[in-house]
């Protein structure tokens, strides 16, 4: 799954018009969503009336369906005379070409900076999931059918946000748009944390989803715009080590925070937000970013 995000990421813009590129990757982030959620209701659908094993054995069949799809988008090779490398020539070439693309990457802001701004964007996302979840946990018996509506909440917001990205994305630049989705989930993570209500936790999980939405679709489109083909695949596969990387700083936050209050948390996480939101604005201001003109899309 990681390395078909990863390619789709870099080829999109082989496809598509520089200022189709927030389009592009809105529609592909709603059809993933949308995928995703008709795939689980399937799942629960299927799991009700099946044994377990035998729904997963069943479903797993769904792969040689999408690998006969997937197998129709290829470029012919046959003229080529391909060297076949062994495991440890093939290791470090890859290893060569992440670091040739990290190098790039560090001479262009305009790629760089929205990849940190991924990983901020990651770690905080998956602190307020895991907030937001122990606090229906010890303030609703930690009942199923409430993290599932605050799951639910989360993804009203993505779609929200899907909805609205092409029109935001007419009016602002980019680089503005990353700002805003920061700026949105900093600021419902903070006016909202420390209300340990059902209406509040579901609001604050629909601000994180819209505002994290915001803020990816733009990436994705702002690191495709800034590199040539050459590097983009090894930029997203540096975006993807990132995004995994920001994972497992979000748990260690977690756990060096752990003797904090769920409130105490998700309160400092929003405040944190914002200072990076400056930090990422002016660091966009210094390098030319934010002076970006809106794609005509």
């Amino acid at each position: 799954g990681r390395l078909f995000s990863t390619t789709k990421g870099a080829t999109i813009p082989v496809v598509l018009h520089e200022h189709h590129l927030l389009r592009g990757n809105n529609l592909s982030s709603v059809g993933g969503t949308l995928s995703a959620l008709a795939g689980g209701g399937f799942g629960l659908w299927l799991g009700s009336w099946l044994d377990a094993h035998a729904a997963l054995v069943g479903v797993s069949l769904v792969y040689f369906g999408a690998a006969a799809t997937a197998r129709r988008i290829q470029t012919n090779l046959s003229h080529a005379h391909l060297h076949m490398e062994g495991v440890g020539e093939a290791l470090a070439r890859v290893a060569k070409e992440l670091i040739e693309g990290f190098v790039e990457v560090g001479k262009r802001a305009a790629a760089g900076i929205p990849l940190v701004a991924i990983f901020l964007l990651r770690m905080f996302a998956m602190v307020v999931v895991v907030g937001s979840l122990l606090m229906v946990k010890a303030r609703f018996d930690g009942e199923s059918a409430t993290s599932a509506q605050a799951l639910g909440a989360f993804g009203v917001g993505a779609f929200v946000a899907s909805l609205s990205a092409p029109a935001l994305g007419r009016r602002w630049s980019k680089p503005v748009l990353i700002l805003i989705g920061f700026a949105i989930s900093a600021t419902g993570i903070t006016l909202l944390g420390g209300i340990a209500r059902l209406p509040a936790v579901l609001a604050l999980m629909c601000a994180g989803g819209f505002g994290g939405f915001i803020t990816k679709v733009a990436v994705d489109a702002q690191v495709q715009e800034a590199l040539p083909d050459i590097y983009r695949g090894r930029a997203f596969a540096l975006y993807d080590i990132l995004y995994n990387l920001a994972s497992v700083a979000a748990a260690l936050v977690v756990v060096v925070f752990e003797s904090t209050s769920v409130r105490g948390l998700l309160i400092g996480a929003g405040i944190a937000n914002f200072g990076f939101t400056v930090l990422l604005g002016v660091a966009m201001r210094s390098t030319g970013m934010a002076a970006a003109v809106p794609a005509n899309d």
